[in-house]
């Protein structure tokens, strides 16, 4: 992210946050993301986190009401089949159009791909607190981003962290574009 924040510096405002990766501290600060601040208030909102091996970036349509996970979180933590928030949606969708920025970062030479599963770990989580708190209208997404590249299917762009970077520039002045 450090790169995409050099990049953007100068022709967009970028607020950024590292959230912690703990049930507790991402239920506790999601929902103050979407807070305005003095003269400041968000027209998009992108969260993004890791998956271990991977080849473009992974744009989440969907996030469930589930948190499971046997995996502990950084404060040793646990989820077990525990719903996000209690008596809410089983599921929430963006409304940014996924399919379609996929395809066009692809056609830029960033790897890209869509997902309907955002997990049922800290990413989804989070997710889905921010689907569920945002204001009407203002996009939402979530972008998963490989920890490890690995070759792309034929018929998509080499990976690398410059045309990863590249493309999180693009997604976020798309996003900013959704929420004028």
């Amino acid at each position: 992210m450090e790169q995409v924040r050099e990049r953007a510096d100068g022709y967009l405002h970028l607020q950024t946050r590292v959230l912690p990766v703990t049930w507790q501290g991402v239920r506790e600060q999601v929902p103050g993301l979407l807070a305005s601040r003095g003269d400041f208030a968000p027209s998009a909102l992108i969260l993004t986190g890791e998956y271990d091996r991977g080849w473009g970036l992974r744009l989440e349509t969907t996030a469930r009401n589930r948190q499971h996970s046997i995996q502990p979180d950084n404060a040793g933590q646990v989820r077990e089949e525990e719903p996000v928030i209690a008596d809410a949606a089983p599921a929430l969708m963006t409304v940014v159009p996924a399919e379609q920025w996929a395809a066009e970062l692809t056609a830029l030479g960033v790897p890209a791909f869509v997902s309907q599963d955002a997990g049922t770990y800290i990413c989804n989580q989070s997710y889905y607190l921010a689907l569920h708190n945002a204001p009407p209208g203002l996009p939402v997404l979530f972008v998963h981003i490989p920890r490890e590249l690995e070759p792309a299917p034929e018929g998509f762009p080499a990976p690398g962290p410059g045309n990863l970077a590249g493309g999180m520039l693009h997604l976020i002045s798309w996003m900013a574009g959704l929420g004028e």
